[in-house]
């Protein structure tokens, strides 16, 4: 059963990269916009960076981790669905229909073992030992 849950772990890592996606749009929402200076006649103190500067200076670094996140979300993607088709062909190779049923429940599907168990009347415990025993005698790449 070893190799079998790459699909996973790949959507595990999708829902990860979306939500620190999520997260750095967020702060880049959340800069403080660039707004005209107040003027009060009294002198300011000695700050050389204005805030445009200050602005571009923190967002330019958050657009740049964005622009890597959205690619390498891109390419789980792309791996996600290659794996899910490998999967799938090697679970179309199962010629007994109920073990076929917890293959693909399970690692296309991914439901948990009472999940199948119910679905096919065996007990969870059932389910594995099937399926696993099943697998063993697959020579699965």
């Amino acid at each position: 059963m070893r190799g079998l849950n790459k699909l996973y772990w790949l959507k595990i890592d999708i829902k990860n990269i979306e939500k620190e996606i999520a997260e750095i749009k967020a702060e880049i929402d959340g800069l403080a916009t660039i707004s005209s200076p107040q003027i009060t006649g009294m002198p300011h103190g000695t700050e050389v960076i204005n805030s445009l500067e200050k602005y571009y200076l923190k967002k330019e670094p958050l657009e740049e981790k964005l622009k890597q996140r959205l690619l390498l979300l891109e390419d789980k993607r792309i791996k996600c669905v290659e794996e899910k088709n490998r999967l799938e062909g090697i679970i179309e190779q199962i010629d007994i229909p109920v073990i076929k049923t917890m293959a693909k429940m399970r690692f296309i599907d991914n439901k948990s073992w009472e999940e199948i168990g119910e679905a096919t009347n065996y007990e969870r415990t059932s389910c594995s030992k099937k399926l696993r025993k099943y697998l063993e005698n697959m020579d699965i790449q």
